[in-house]
Protein backbone atom coordinates (compact mmCIF):
# COMPACT_ATOMS: atom_id res chain seq x y z
CA UNK A 1 0.00 0.00 0.00
CA UNK A 2 0.94 3.79 -0.91
CA UNK A 3 0.56 7.07 -0.34
CA UNK A 4 1.96 10.56 -0.51
CA UNK A 5 4.56 11.92 1.69
CA UNK A 6 3.89 14.85 3.76
CA UNK A 7 6.34 14.64 6.06
CA UNK A 8 9.33 12.29 5.68
CA UNK A 9 10.93 9.99 8.15
CA UNK A 10 10.25 6.42 9.23
CA UNK A 11 8.05 4.74 11.72
CA UNK A 12 7.24 0.98 13.41
CA UNK A 13 4.62 0.47 15.98
CA UNK A 14 1.39 -0.68 16.32
CA UNK A 15 -2.10 1.32 14.75
CA UNK A 16 -4.15 3.55 16.34
CA UNK A 17 -7.31 3.83 14.33
CA UNK A 18 -9.01 6.95 14.79
CA UNK A 19 -12.94 6.33 13.91
CA UNK A 20 -15.49 8.79 14.87
CA UNK A 21 -18.46 7.10 16.47
CA UNK A 22 -21.69 8.50 14.45
CA UNK A 23 -24.71 10.24 16.06
CA UNK A 24 -27.81 9.89 14.63
CA UNK A 25 -28.21 13.27 13.57
CA UNK A 26 -32.01 12.54 12.09
CA UNK A 27 -34.79 15.20 12.50
CA UNK A 28 -37.50 14.72 14.91
CA UNK A 29 -39.97 17.71 15.93
CA UNK A 30 -39.21 19.12 19.36
CA UNK A 31 -41.82 20.91 21.09
CA UNK A 32 -40.12 22.89 23.46
CA UNK A 33 -37.49 24.91 21.93
CA UNK A 34 -36.09 26.67 25.19
CA UNK A 35 -34.93 23.40 26.78
CA UNK A 36 -33.42 22.33 23.24
CA UNK A 37 -31.39 26.04 23.02
CA UNK A 38 -30.51 24.93 26.52
CA UNK A 39 -28.84 21.21 25.40
CA UNK A 40 -27.17 23.49 22.96
CA UNK A 41 -25.79 25.51 25.09
CA UNK A 42 -24.66 23.10 27.39
CA UNK A 43 -22.82 21.29 24.48
CA UNK A 44 -21.10 24.35 23.40
CA UNK A 45 -19.93 25.84 27.05
CA UNK A 46 -18.37 22.60 27.12
CA UNK A 47 -16.98 22.07 23.78
CA UNK A 48 -15.51 25.57 24.87
CA UNK A 49 -13.79 24.54 27.85
CA UNK A 50 -12.21 21.78 26.09
CA UNK A 51 -10.72 23.80 23.55
CA UNK A 52 -9.80 26.26 26.25
CA UNK A 53 -7.45 23.95 27.44
CA UNK A 54 -5.81 22.69 24.69
CA UNK A 55 -5.40 26.78 23.51
CA UNK A 56 -3.96 27.41 26.95
CA UNK A 57 -1.66 24.03 27.24
CA UNK A 58 -0.25 25.41 23.54
CA UNK A 59 0.24 29.04 24.75
CA UNK A 60 2.41 27.94 27.71
CA UNK A 61 4.28 25.83 25.63
CA UNK A 62 5.04 29.13 23.76
CA UNK A 63 3.59 27.47 20.66
CA UNK A 64 1.38 30.45 19.35
CA UNK A 65 0.29 28.72 15.61
CA UNK A 66 -1.20 25.54 17.06
CA UNK A 67 -2.91 27.82 19.40
CA UNK A 68 -4.33 30.19 16.71
CA UNK A 69 -5.68 27.12 14.66
CA UNK A 70 -7.74 25.74 18.11
CA UNK A 71 -8.46 29.39 18.12
CA UNK A 72 -10.60 29.23 14.66
CA UNK A 73 -12.82 26.87 16.38
CA UNK A 74 -13.55 28.61 19.61
CA UNK A 75 -14.76 31.51 16.84
CA UNK A 76 -16.97 29.30 15.78
CA UNK A 77 -18.71 28.85 18.76
CA UNK A 78 -19.43 32.69 18.38
CA UNK A 79 -20.08 32.78 15.11
CA UNK A 80 -23.12 34.49 14.02
CA UNK A 81 -23.06 32.37 10.31
CA UNK A 82 -22.99 29.07 12.12
CA UNK A 83 -23.74 28.56 15.74
CA UNK A 84 -26.78 31.58 14.87
CA UNK A 85 -27.96 29.73 11.96
CA UNK A 86 -28.07 26.17 14.20
CA UNK A 87 -29.91 28.41 16.78
CA UNK A 88 -31.74 30.03 14.18
CA UNK A 89 -32.94 26.35 12.93
CA UNK A 90 -33.99 24.69 16.02
CA UNK A 91 -36.28 28.06 16.81
CA UNK A 92 -38.24 28.16 13.27
CA UNK A 93 -38.51 24.69 12.99
CA UNK A 94 -38.74 22.98 16.16
CA UNK A 95 -36.02 20.72 14.87
CA UNK A 96 -33.99 18.58 17.41
CA UNK A 97 -30.48 19.91 17.99
CA UNK A 98 -28.31 16.96 16.24
CA UNK A 99 -29.85 17.77 13.28
CA UNK A 100 -29.33 21.36 13.24
CA UNK A 101 -25.85 21.10 13.96
CA UNK A 102 -24.80 18.39 11.29
CA UNK A 103 -26.93 20.33 8.81
CA UNK A 104 -25.31 23.71 9.41
CA UNK A 105 -21.90 21.96 9.34
CA UNK A 106 -22.57 20.65 5.98
CA UNK A 107 -23.31 23.32 4.57
CA UNK A 108 -20.83 25.39 5.87
CA UNK A 109 -18.45 22.97 4.40
CA UNK A 110 -19.91 23.16 1.23
CA UNK A 111 -19.64 26.94 1.26
CA UNK A 112 -15.71 26.89 2.21
CA UNK A 113 -15.03 23.75 -0.44
CA UNK A 114 -16.65 25.90 -3.09
CA UNK A 115 -14.65 28.87 -2.49
CA UNK A 116 -11.23 29.25 -5.30
CA UNK A 117 -9.16 29.46 -1.94
CA UNK A 118 -6.90 26.39 -1.14
CA UNK A 119 -6.58 27.67 2.27
CA UNK A 120 -9.94 28.35 3.10
CA UNK A 121 -10.94 24.95 1.56
CA UNK A 122 -8.67 23.56 4.20
CA UNK A 123 -10.87 25.05 6.94
CA UNK A 124 -13.23 22.45 6.18
CA UNK A 125 -11.37 20.28 8.60
CA UNK A 126 -11.99 22.76 11.25
CA UNK A 127 -15.68 22.81 10.86
CA UNK A 128 -15.72 18.93 10.74
CA UNK A 129 -13.71 19.21 14.30
CA UNK A 130 -16.46 21.72 15.95
CA UNK A 131 -19.20 19.35 14.60
CA UNK A 132 -17.83 16.21 16.07
CA UNK A 133 -17.29 18.01 19.29
CA UNK A 134 -20.83 19.60 19.59
CA UNK A 135 -22.20 16.35 18.49
CA UNK A 136 -20.43 13.86 20.76
CA UNK A 137 -21.11 16.58 24.14
CA UNK A 138 -24.90 16.77 22.87
CA UNK A 139 -25.07 12.49 22.83
CA UNK A 140 -22.85 12.96 26.38
CA UNK A 141 -20.18 10.64 24.55
CA UNK A 142 -17.04 10.43 26.38
CA UNK A 143 -13.86 11.11 24.55
CA UNK A 144 -12.14 7.68 23.37
CA UNK A 145 -9.30 6.53 25.51
CA UNK A 146 -5.85 7.75 24.21
CA UNK A 147 -3.25 5.17 23.63
CA UNK A 148 -0.68 4.65 26.54
CA UNK A 149 2.07 3.37 24.45
CA UNK A 150 4.17 4.70 21.08
CA UNK A 151 1.00 4.36 17.76
CA UNK A 152 0.80 5.23 14.27
CA UNK A 153 -2.79 6.85 14.14
CA UNK A 154 -4.67 5.46 10.92
CA UNK A 155 -7.10 7.86 9.57
CA UNK A 156 -9.81 8.80 7.05
CA UNK A 157 -8.10 12.29 8.66
CA UNK A 158 -7.47 14.25 11.57
CA UNK A 159 -8.49 17.40 13.17
CA UNK A 160 -6.27 19.65 13.99
CA UNK A 161 -7.49 19.17 17.84
CA UNK A 162 -6.93 15.49 17.37
CA UNK A 163 -3.01 15.77 16.65
CA UNK A 164 -2.60 17.94 19.58
CA UNK A 165 -4.16 15.57 21.95
CA UNK A 166 -2.51 12.75 20.21
CA UNK A 167 0.69 13.94 20.04
CA UNK A 168 1.83 14.60 23.54
CA UNK A 169 4.83 11.47 23.26
CA UNK A 170 2.77 8.79 21.88
CA UNK A 171 2.34 9.27 18.46
CA UNK A 172 5.12 8.14 16.62
CA UNK A 173 3.48 8.44 13.02
CA UNK A 174 0.04 9.22 10.93
CA UNK A 175 -1.52 8.03 7.77
CA UNK A 176 -4.60 9.66 6.54
CA UNK A 177 -7.05 7.98 3.95
CA UNK A 178 -7.53 11.67 2.74
CA UNK A 179 -5.57 15.29 3.94
CA UNK A 180 -3.84 18.25 2.11
CA UNK A 181 0.18 19.21 1.93
CA UNK A 182 -1.18 22.33 3.46
CA UNK A 183 -4.03 21.04 5.86
CA UNK A 184 -3.85 22.02 9.29
CA UNK A 185 -3.07 18.45 10.52
CA UNK A 186 0.05 17.98 8.16
CA UNK A 187 1.26 21.21 9.12
CA UNK A 188 1.10 20.46 13.07
CA UNK A 189 2.31 17.59 12.13
CA UNK A 190 5.23 18.74 10.17
CA UNK A 191 6.22 21.28 13.18
CA UNK A 192 5.98 18.41 15.87
CA UNK A 193 8.48 16.22 13.66
CA UNK A 194 6.04 13.42 13.13
CA UNK A 195 6.51 11.50 9.92
CA UNK A 196 3.05 11.65 8.00
CA UNK A 197 1.70 10.02 4.64
CA UNK A 198 -1.88 10.96 3.35
CA UNK A 199 -4.01 9.86 0.49
CA UNK A 200 -3.41 6.21 1.30
CA UNK A 201 -7.49 5.28 -0.47
CA UNK A 202 -9.21 2.40 1.58
CA UNK A 203 -6.11 2.03 4.27
CA UNK A 204 -9.13 1.84 7.36
CA UNK A 205 -10.56 -1.25 5.83
CA UNK A 206 -7.25 -3.19 5.86
CA UNK A 207 -5.72 -1.82 8.71
CA UNK A 208 -6.81 -3.34 12.68
CA UNK A 209 -6.56 -1.90 15.98
CA UNK A 210 -3.31 -2.56 17.78
CA UNK A 211 -2.27 -4.23 13.80
CA UNK A 212 1.51 -3.83 13.40
CA UNK A 213 2.70 -0.94 10.59
CA UNK A 214 5.47 0.61 9.49
CA UNK A 215 5.47 3.72 8.15
CA UNK A 216 8.35 4.58 5.13
CA UNK A 217 8.24 8.63 4.70
CA UNK A 218 11.16 8.54 2.20
CA UNK A 219 8.97 6.18 -0.21
CA UNK A 220 5.34 6.26 0.95
CA UNK A 221 5.40 2.84 1.74
CA UNK A 222 2.91 1.46 3.85
CA UNK A 223 3.65 -2.34 5.44
CA UNK A 224 0.53 -3.84 7.53
CA UNK A 225 2.32 -6.48 9.56
CA UNK A 226 5.48 -6.67 8.54
CA UNK A 227 7.27 -9.59 7.60
CA UNK A 228 10.48 -10.52 10.31
CA UNK A 229 12.67 -9.83 7.11
CA UNK A 230 11.12 -6.09 6.73
CA UNK A 231 11.53 -5.70 10.73
CA UNK A 232 15.05 -7.08 10.12
CA UNK A 233 15.45 -4.13 7.46
CA UNK A 234 14.16 -1.07 9.36
CA UNK A 235 16.33 -2.37 12.83
CA UNK A 236 19.00 -2.43 10.27
CA UNK A 237 18.22 1.32 9.27
CA UNK A 238 17.36 2.64 12.46
CA UNK A 239 20.95 0.65 13.61
CA UNK A 240 22.91 2.46 10.79
CA UNK A 241 21.07 5.82 11.27
CA UNK A 242 21.96 5.66 15.01
CA UNK A 243 25.64 4.76 14.03
CA UNK A 244 25.54 7.51 11.63
CA UNK A 245 24.26 9.61 14.31
CA UNK A 246 26.81 8.72 16.83
CA UNK A 247 29.85 9.16 13.97
CA UNK A 248 28.64 12.93 14.13
CA UNK A 249 28.57 13.12 17.91
CA UNK A 250 31.99 14.28 18.13
CA UNK A 251 31.11 17.31 15.61
CA UNK A 252 28.23 18.22 17.46
CA UNK A 253 29.61 21.35 19.69
CA UNK A 254 32.86 21.25 18.40
CA UNK A 255 34.24 24.33 17.76
CA UNK A 256 33.62 25.54 13.87
CA UNK A 257 37.26 26.44 12.41
CA UNK A 258 38.50 26.20 8.99
CA UNK A 259 42.06 24.49 8.77
CA UNK A 260 43.86 28.10 8.80
CA UNK A 261 42.46 28.84 12.00
CA UNK A 262 39.01 30.99 10.66
CA UNK A 263 36.41 31.00 12.63
CA UNK A 264 32.65 30.14 11.04
CA UNK A 265 29.46 29.74 12.64
CA UNK A 266 26.50 27.31 11.99
CA UNK A 267 23.15 28.77 11.79
CA UNK A 268 19.88 27.19 11.15
CA UNK A 269 17.04 27.65 8.85
CA UNK A 270 13.56 27.35 11.00
CA UNK A 271 9.88 28.56 10.68
CA UNK A 272 8.52 28.00 14.55
CA UNK A 273 9.88 27.86 17.98
CA UNK A 274 9.37 24.42 18.23
CA UNK A 275 12.47 23.69 16.32
CA UNK A 276 14.64 26.00 18.65
CA UNK A 277 15.04 23.06 20.83
CA UNK A 278 16.77 20.70 17.86
CA UNK A 279 18.96 23.47 16.38
CA UNK A 280 20.17 23.56 20.02
CA UNK A 281 20.65 19.97 20.39
CA UNK A 282 22.53 19.68 17.17
CA UNK A 283 25.34 22.46 18.32
CA UNK A 284 23.60 24.86 16.02
CA UNK A 285 24.86 28.12 16.95
CA UNK A 286 21.55 30.56 16.20
CA UNK A 287 19.12 30.96 13.54
CA UNK A 288 20.28 31.84 9.94
CA UNK A 289 17.00 32.58 8.69
CA UNK A 290 13.33 32.41 10.09
CA UNK A 291 10.62 32.46 7.31
CA UNK A 292 8.04 34.56 8.77
CA UNK A 293 5.38 33.99 6.18
CA UNK A 294 4.31 30.36 7.74
CA UNK A 295 2.61 32.36 9.74
CA UNK A 296 0.86 34.27 7.68
CA UNK A 297 0.32 31.13 5.59
CA UNK A 298 -1.78 29.35 8.47
CA UNK A 299 -4.72 31.49 8.72
CA UNK A 300 -7.12 33.84 6.85
CA UNK A 301 -6.27 37.20 8.09
CA UNK A 302 -2.72 38.85 8.92
CA UNK A 303 -1.15 38.00 12.37
CA UNK A 304 -1.56 40.94 14.49
CA UNK A 305 1.72 42.85 16.61
CA UNK A 306 1.13 40.21 19.39
CA UNK A 307 0.69 37.40 17.55
CA UNK A 308 4.14 37.70 16.06
CA UNK A 309 5.69 39.38 19.14
CA UNK A 310 4.56 35.82 21.10
CA UNK A 311 5.99 33.67 18.11
CA UNK A 312 9.50 35.96 17.25
CA UNK A 313 10.26 36.26 21.35
CA UNK A 314 9.77 32.72 21.86
CA UNK A 315 12.37 31.81 19.87
CA UNK A 316 15.11 34.61 21.28
CA UNK A 317 14.29 33.44 24.61
CA UNK A 318 14.68 29.86 23.31
CA UNK A 319 17.91 30.51 21.69
CA UNK A 320 19.40 31.93 25.36
CA UNK A 321 21.57 34.73 23.94
CA UNK A 322 22.76 33.52 20.21
CA UNK A 323 21.56 35.41 17.11
CA UNK A 324 18.34 35.39 15.22
CA UNK A 325 18.08 36.38 11.78
CA UNK A 326 14.18 37.15 10.79
CA UNK A 327 13.38 37.67 7.10
CA UNK A 328 10.46 39.86 6.80
CA UNK A 329 7.65 39.22 4.83
CA UNK A 330 7.86 37.14 1.91
CA UNK A 331 4.70 36.69 -0.10
CA UNK A 332 4.53 36.19 -3.53
CA UNK A 333 5.79 33.99 -6.40
CA UNK A 334 5.55 30.60 -5.38
CA UNK A 335 3.93 31.78 -1.99
CA UNK A 336 0.81 32.65 -2.43
CA UNK A 337 -1.28 34.18 0.71
CA UNK A 338 -4.99 34.67 -0.80
CA UNK A 339 -6.00 37.23 1.62
CA UNK A 340 -3.41 39.58 0.82
CA UNK A 341 -5.37 39.60 -2.57
CA UNK A 342 -1.90 40.14 -4.98
CA UNK A 343 -2.91 40.30 -8.50
CA UNK A 344 -1.05 37.15 -10.78
CA UNK A 345 1.81 38.02 -12.94
CA UNK A 346 3.29 36.70 -15.70
CA UNK A 347 6.52 36.27 -13.56
CA UNK A 348 6.26 36.89 -10.29
CA UNK A 349 9.21 35.84 -9.15
CA UNK A 350 10.37 39.39 -10.20
CA UNK A 351 7.40 41.01 -9.93
CA UNK A 352 5.15 42.91 -7.14
CA UNK A 353 6.21 40.79 -4.15
CA UNK A 354 8.09 40.45 -0.91
CA UNK A 355 9.82 44.15 0.17
CA UNK A 356 7.64 45.86 -2.76
CA UNK A 357 4.17 44.55 -1.22
CA UNK A 358 5.10 45.20 2.11
CA UNK A 359 6.12 48.32 1.62
CA UNK A 360 3.16 49.58 -0.11
CA UNK A 361 1.08 48.22 2.93
CA UNK A 362 2.02 49.43 5.80
CA UNK A 363 -0.74 48.19 8.00
CA UNK A 364 1.23 44.55 7.40
CA UNK A 365 4.58 45.57 7.58
CA UNK A 366 4.30 47.45 10.56
CA UNK A 367 2.97 45.42 12.94
CA UNK A 368 5.57 43.08 11.93
CA UNK A 369 8.72 45.40 12.25
CA UNK A 370 7.00 46.36 15.52
CA UNK A 371 6.73 42.80 16.69
CA UNK A 372 10.54 41.92 15.78
CA UNK A 373 11.68 45.44 17.70
CA UNK A 374 9.97 44.34 20.70
CA UNK A 375 11.64 40.71 20.54
CA UNK A 376 14.93 42.38 20.36
CA UNK A 377 14.71 43.36 23.77
CA UNK A 378 14.92 39.76 24.93
CA UNK A 379 18.46 39.27 22.43
CA UNK A 380 19.97 39.38 19.56
CA UNK A 381 18.55 40.09 16.44
CA UNK A 382 19.18 40.86 12.93
CA UNK A 383 16.27 41.38 10.70
CA UNK A 384 16.56 40.87 6.56
CA UNK A 385 14.68 42.24 3.50
CA UNK A 386 13.92 39.79 1.22
CA UNK A 387 13.68 40.25 -2.87
CA UNK A 388 15.81 43.90 -2.58
CA UNK A 389 15.94 45.18 -6.40
CA UNK A 390 16.69 48.70 -5.83
CA UNK A 391 18.21 51.06 -3.27
CA UNK A 392 15.13 53.31 -2.59
CA UNK A 393 13.62 49.85 -1.55
CA UNK A 394 16.50 49.62 1.62
CA UNK A 395 15.62 53.30 2.26
CA UNK A 396 12.28 53.51 2.97
CA UNK A 397 12.55 50.32 4.68
CA UNK A 398 14.83 51.50 6.85
CA UNK A 399 12.49 54.87 7.55
CA UNK A 400 9.77 52.67 8.48
CA UNK A 401 11.76 50.70 11.34
CA UNK A 402 12.72 54.13 12.65
CA UNK A 403 9.23 55.26 12.77
CA UNK A 404 8.07 52.30 13.82
CA UNK A 405 10.47 52.33 16.67
CA UNK A 406 9.89 55.81 17.46
CA UNK A 407 6.03 54.69 18.08
CA UNK A 408 7.10 52.11 20.53
CA UNK A 409 9.15 54.67 22.51
CA UNK A 410 6.28 56.93 22.69
CA UNK A 411 3.70 53.84 24.10
CA UNK A 412 6.24 52.79 26.72
CA UNK A 413 7.63 49.45 24.77
CA UNK A 414 10.56 48.47 25.20
CA UNK A 415 12.58 47.30 22.25
CA UNK A 416 16.32 46.21 21.42
CA UNK A 417 18.80 47.03 18.74
CA UNK A 418 18.52 45.66 15.71
CA UNK A 419 20.81 45.31 12.65
CA UNK A 420 19.34 45.60 9.12
CA UNK A 421 20.45 43.24 6.01
CA UNK A 422 18.92 42.88 2.60
CA UNK A 423 18.99 38.99 1.02
CA UNK A 424 20.88 39.29 -2.57
CA UNK A 425 19.00 37.34 -4.46
CA UNK A 426 17.80 39.08 -7.39
CA UNK A 427 20.10 40.33 -10.43
CA UNK A 428 19.30 43.92 -9.14
CA UNK A 429 20.58 43.48 -5.97
CA UNK A 430 23.64 41.32 -7.53
CA UNK A 431 24.92 44.48 -9.62
CA UNK A 432 24.24 46.68 -6.96
CA UNK A 433 25.97 44.87 -4.52
CA UNK A 434 28.58 47.31 -3.42
CA UNK A 435 26.20 50.08 -2.85
CA UNK A 436 24.22 48.20 -1.07
CA UNK A 437 26.34 47.18 1.41
CA UNK A 438 27.19 50.87 2.24
CA UNK A 439 23.57 50.99 3.49
CA UNK A 440 22.96 47.75 5.73
CA UNK A 441 24.49 46.21 8.10
CA UNK A 442 24.88 42.82 6.52
CA UNK A 443 23.65 40.94 3.63
CA UNK A 444 22.92 37.40 2.58
CA UNK A 445 24.21 36.03 -0.19
CA UNK A 446 21.80 33.76 -2.33
CA UNK A 447 23.86 33.42 -5.52
CA UNK A 448 23.16 29.68 -6.24
CA UNK A 449 19.34 30.90 -6.57
CA UNK A 450 18.98 34.47 -7.59
CA UNK A 451 15.38 34.26 -8.03
CA UNK A 452 14.63 34.30 -12.16
CA UNK A 453 11.11 33.14 -12.54
CA UNK A 454 10.55 31.44 -15.59
CA UNK A 455 13.75 32.83 -17.65
CA UNK A 456 16.61 31.27 -16.31
CA UNK A 457 18.61 30.48 -19.52
CA UNK A 458 18.19 34.02 -20.49
CA UNK A 459 19.52 35.16 -16.82
CA UNK A 460 22.76 32.94 -17.19
CA UNK A 461 23.18 34.58 -20.31
CA UNK A 462 23.70 38.10 -18.86
CA UNK A 463 25.90 36.34 -16.43
CA UNK A 464 28.30 34.77 -19.04
CA UNK A 465 28.42 37.91 -20.73
CA UNK A 466 29.60 40.06 -17.26
CA UNK A 467 31.76 37.31 -16.95
CA UNK A 468 33.40 37.49 -20.44
CA UNK A 469 33.50 41.37 -19.82
CA UNK A 470 34.92 41.45 -16.61
CA UNK A 471 32.80 44.53 -15.94
CA UNK A 472 32.71 45.72 -12.47
CA UNK A 473 28.97 45.70 -10.31
CA UNK A 474 28.89 49.33 -10.14
CA UNK A 475 29.94 49.53 -14.15
CA UNK A 476 27.46 46.87 -15.63
CA UNK A 477 24.81 48.72 -17.19
CA UNK A 478 26.79 51.80 -17.47
CA UNK A 479 30.16 52.46 -19.27
CA UNK A 480 31.10 49.07 -20.75
CA UNK A 481 27.32 48.53 -21.81
CA UNK A 482 28.36 49.26 -25.64
CA UNK A 483 30.91 46.88 -25.83
CA UNK A 484 28.31 44.50 -24.68
CA UNK A 485 25.97 45.68 -27.57
CA UNK A 486 28.97 45.34 -29.91
CA UNK A 487 30.89 42.26 -29.15
CA UNK A 488 28.04 40.45 -27.66
CA UNK A 489 25.00 41.52 -29.97
CA UNK A 490 23.45 38.06 -30.57
CA UNK A 491 23.57 37.04 -26.97
CA UNK A 492 21.56 40.90 -25.75
CA UNK A 493 19.01 39.69 -28.25
CA UNK A 494 18.66 36.25 -27.10
CA UNK A 495 18.53 37.76 -23.04
CA UNK A 496 15.43 39.87 -23.97
CA UNK A 497 13.87 37.85 -26.88
CA UNK A 498 13.47 35.77 -23.65
CA UNK A 499 11.86 38.20 -21.61
CA UNK A 500 8.84 39.22 -21.11
CA UNK A 501 7.03 42.58 -21.49
CA UNK A 502 6.95 43.13 -17.80
CA UNK A 503 10.63 41.71 -17.02
CA UNK A 504 11.99 43.91 -20.11
CA UNK A 505 10.44 46.80 -18.35
CA UNK A 506 11.71 45.78 -15.21
CA UNK A 507 15.73 45.25 -15.98
CA UNK A 508 15.06 49.02 -17.28
CA UNK A 509 14.04 50.58 -14.63
CA UNK A 510 17.27 48.17 -13.07
CA UNK A 511 19.37 50.12 -15.54
CA UNK A 512 18.12 53.44 -15.14
CA UNK A 513 19.08 53.08 -11.28
CA UNK A 514 22.39 51.46 -11.71
CA UNK A 515 23.32 54.45 -14.16
CA UNK A 516 22.06 56.52 -11.66
CA UNK A 517 24.43 55.36 -8.96
CA UNK A 518 26.98 55.02 -11.76
CA UNK A 519 27.09 58.37 -12.18
CA UNK A 520 27.29 59.67 -9.23
CA UNK A 521 30.13 57.43 -8.50
CA UNK A 522 31.70 58.40 -11.56
CA UNK A 523 31.32 62.49 -9.85
CA UNK A 524 32.52 61.97 -6.63
CA UNK A 525 35.62 60.42 -7.55
CA UNK A 526 36.06 63.13 -10.11
CA UNK A 527 36.14 60.52 -13.21
CA UNK A 528 34.44 62.39 -15.48
CA UNK A 529 31.17 64.66 -16.01
CA UNK A 530 27.94 63.28 -13.85
CA UNK A 531 25.79 63.75 -16.71
CA UNK A 532 27.70 61.96 -19.51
Amino acid sequence: MKGTVAVGGMALSQAYLVIDRKTDVSAYRVEKTDEELQRLQAASARCAKELSALIEGLRQDADPEQAEILDFQLLLLEDENYMGQIVHTIQKEQINCEYAVAHHSRLYREELSALDNPYLNERVADISDIEQRLLQALSCREKATLPTAPVIAVAQDLTPSQVVELGHGKLEGIILEKGGLSSHCVILARSMGIPCIIGAAGVLAQVEQGMPLLLDGETGEIVLSPDDETVRSYRQYEEARRQELCSLEQFRQAKTMTADGKTMKVYANITTNLEVPGVLEQGGEGVGLLRTEMLYMERDAAPDEETQFALYSAIVKGLEGRPLIIRTLDVGGDKSIPYLGISPEENPFLGYRAIRYCLDHPEIFRPQLAAILRAAAFGPVQLMLPMIAATDEVERAKEAIDGVRRELKERGSATGPVSVGVMMETPAAAVMAEQLAEMVDCSSAHISHIETGNTIPSVEMLITIINKLGISSDAILCDSVHKADHIYKDELNELFMNCSENEVKYIVEMAKENIRIYRKYRAINNEGDPDE
